[in-house]
Order: C-alpha cells, then sequence, then structure tokens
C-alpha cells in the first residue's frame, strides 16, 4: 500500500493538470502493468491503451442498435486496434505466466495465454 501511494503522490506532482478521467486511468494500468509485468515496460503507451479502452465502451453502447455488418464497418478500426494491443501484451503473459497456464483448464476455450491476455486488457 505505502507503494502505491509514493506512486501516486510521486505521480501527482509531476503532472502539469490532470485530466481525471484519461490521466488517472493512464497511471492505474501503469502501476497494474508494473505488478502484473514486473521491471517490463509498457507494451503499449499508457495514453494509447486508455483511448482505446474508452473507444471500447464508447463502441459497445453504441453497436447495440446495429447489426454485425454495420459494427463491423463502423468499429474496423478501433477493432484493429485492439488486436495490436492483445498481439503486444500477449508475449509477455507468456513469457511470465505461460508455464503456470500451459496445464490449466481454461474450457471452453483452448488457449489459457490468450485468455489471460484477454483477461488482462478487460
Amino acid at each position: 500500500t505505502r507503494a502505491l501511494k509514493t506512486s501516486a503522490r510521486d505521480w501527482a506532482a509531476a503532472q502539469d493538470s490532470i485530466s481525471v478521467q484519461e490521466d488517472v486511468t493512464a497511471w492505474v494500468h501503469t502501476e497494474l502493468v508494473a505488478r502484473a509485468f514486473p521491471n517490463r515496460a509498457l507494451p503499449v503507451p499508457a495514453a494509447d491503451f486508455v483511448a482505446l479502452q474508452s473507444s471500447i465502451v464508447t463502441l459497445s453502447t453504441l453497436t447495440q442498435l446495429l447489426s454485425d455488418d454495420v459494427t463491423q464497418l463502423v468499429a474496423g478500426d478501433t477493432f484493429s486496434k485492439l488486436s495490436a494491443t492483445f498481439d503486444a501484451y500477449r508475449p509477455l503473459v507468456e513469457e511470465l505466466y505461460g508455464d503456470e497456464l500451459r496445464d490449466a483448464d481454461c474450457a471452453p476455450t483452448t488457449d489459457c495465454v490468450d485468455l489471460a491476455t484477454s483477461h488482462l486488457l478487460d
């Protein structure tokens, strides 16, 4: 808890201004990645991750009213960014947790590393 408080204090002191939603979410993401993947750099800049997350939330609300074909058309760029982000994080999950996940039961999916990576991005 002390390390988290120190990190929050140091982060806030380094900011000229704070955009509560974006900046705090980026800091939280950075802290979570630092704990899940010690001594590893962020595979995707925190601001990009936050922008992607925001796009997904917006799209999930808007596309409830659209057909799958229209959703693909509207959300194509976001889906591409999500795929690229998944591909950036998956090697870290494999490296650090692959042995532990190799024989795990992740039914109905067959790849526990993919599932863990997906949960990380969620």
